[in-house]
């Protein structure tokens, strides 16, 4: 084989392994976690899909959520439960329900994706945290994807939320 043909394969070898290192390199939690990355925004109940999910009776799931990342709530959370310092958090922020505002953590239990919210007190310190498994169905346009948030245990039925526009 010809010495200049071998030498040009292995130059665009280390030149595509370049340029496929430096598009990683800066990727951090939140870009590797596609719910992560995707759940910003203000979503409201999908009453059709969710009734398809066959809740349990009695149960009323709320009717929207508005998630924004705020990197400060962990450096706070973990001042107050410093056990989520030891695990792997993909986004951090305020969660509102309704008109209650709460602290939230993305994380995982056994490679289930956890949402974690934390119910403030009359003095403004949390409460004991509340898991919720938390799903997504991606569509090619980020406007109809899906969000499922169920109970914190697999067999639970979740509810099925829609996006909404800001």
């Amino acid at each position: 084989m010809n010495k200049k043909l071998v030498s040009a394969i292995g130059a665009i070898a280390v030149l595509a392994g370049a340029a496929l290192a430096f598009q990683f390199s800066g990727a951090s939690k939140m870009d590797e976690n596609l719910i992560a990355s995707r759940l910003e925004g203000r979503w409201a109940i999908d009453s059709a899909i969710t009734d398809r999910l066959e809740a349990p009776r009695g149960f009323v799931p709320p009717r929207g959520f508005e998630f924004n990342k705020d990197d400060t709530i962990l450096k706070k959370l973990i001042g107050v439960y410093p056990r989520f310092s030891s695990e792997t958090i993909f986004l951090a922020g305020t969660a509102h329900v309704g008109t209650e505002s709460h602290w939230f953590v993305l994380t995982n239990d056994k490679g289930n994706a956890h949402l974690v919210l934390f119910t403030p007190t009359t003095e403004g310190l949390t409460v004991e945290p509340h898991y919720y498994n938390i799903n997504m169905a991606l569509s090619r346009d980020k406007m109809n994807d899906l969000l499922f948030i169920g109970g914190d245990i697999a067999r639970e039925s979740a509810a099925a939320y829609s996006r909404l526009l800001k």
